[in-house]
């Protein structure tokens, strides 16, 4: 491990020619540090950066130290931490569902998220970085996303798998040859975002569903974008036991202030408040 030259991010080889670039704001909650990853991954003619963090350190810069190569940028999903540095790169990608969403001004829910990272960070910042003058900007996309999209990297193959739930267009990436699936918020051991004005607990069942009949639990690794990383492949079926509880009201549910939440052994699953919070009051990831 070691950190990018701006010294915001810890760079670690995860597998072979798969690198996350991590950033920390300093949180702790009770899974432990709240981490927020992106994912270099190096084909033989080109690489793919999942996701793009909050915009606050130089992710181009930090990518250019592990290679030259021609970078894509592969978004999971629109909210404001997976989007923030996107803009440094030349060819970006996200969900035909939600490239609406990055293509203008923010949702009044991602503002309000991106106003509290100030007060949320306790880091040191990068050198020529002001909160004064921090924003996430319309992203210019050059590529949508589409299930089952495959994208050649040269030796190496992504497939695009669409697992609406955390967001309408949130997106994982398989890479069968390597055995890893990419899954921005779609799953993590930590806490799971049920609690945005776009989320959908009933279809974010269904993908949980889709992802455990599809992947080889023996040999596949999980890199979320939150949290420890990797994890198992078990990980999706205590997602979807929490979640089948949630939904059939057999969860304990208690008020966490912003939202609602329902706790259990080594993750919890934030849920709208009762009366709706002020615009961007629900959890960040």
């Amino acid at each position: 491990m070691r950190r990018s030259p701006d010294g915001w991010f810890t760079i670690t080889e995860m597998a072979a020619q798969t690198f996350a670039l991590t950033e920390s704001l300093g949180q702790v909650d009770r899974f432990g540090p709240v981490l927020t990853h992106s994912y270099l991954l190096l084909g033989n003619a080109q690489a793919a950066l999942v996701d793009a963090s909050h915009g606050i350190g130089d992710l181009r810069g930090a990518v250019a130290t592990i290679t030259r190569l021609p970078v894509k940028v592969l978004l999971t999903h629109y909210h404001f931490d997976h989007i923030g540095c996107a803009h440094q790169f030349d060819s970006v990608a996200i969900s035909e569902l939600e490239a609406h969403l990055v293509s203008g001004q923010q949702t009044p829910e991602m503002q309000a998220a991106t106003a509290r990272v100030a007060e949320r960070c306790r880091q040191p910042l990068p050198p020529n970085f002001s909160f004064d003058r921090y924003a996430i900007g319309p992203v210019a996309l050059t590529g949508r996303l589409h299930d089952g999209d495959l994208i050649d990297l040269g030796g190496r193959v992504l497939q695009v798998v669409h697992t609406p739930g955390h967001s309408p267009g949130s997106v994982c990436f398989w890479d069968a040859g390597a055995g890893l699936m990419f899954g921005g918020d779609t799953f993590n051991r930590g806490l799971i975002t049920m609690s945005l004005e776009l989320c959908d607990i009933e279809a974010y069942q269904s993908s949980l569903d889709r992802l455990i009949s599809a992947l080889p639990a023996a040999t596949a690794s999980l890199l979320p974008a939150h949290y420890a990383t990797p994890v198992g492949t078990d990980t999706l079926a205590g997602l979807a036991a929490g979640i089948a509880q949630v939904r059939a009201g057999s969860a304990t549910v208690v008020d966490a202030g912003l939202w609602r939440q329902a706790d259990f052994d080594w993750f919890s699953v934030a849920l709208p408040a009762l009366v709706a919070p002020s615009s961007g009051a629900a959890a960040d990831h």
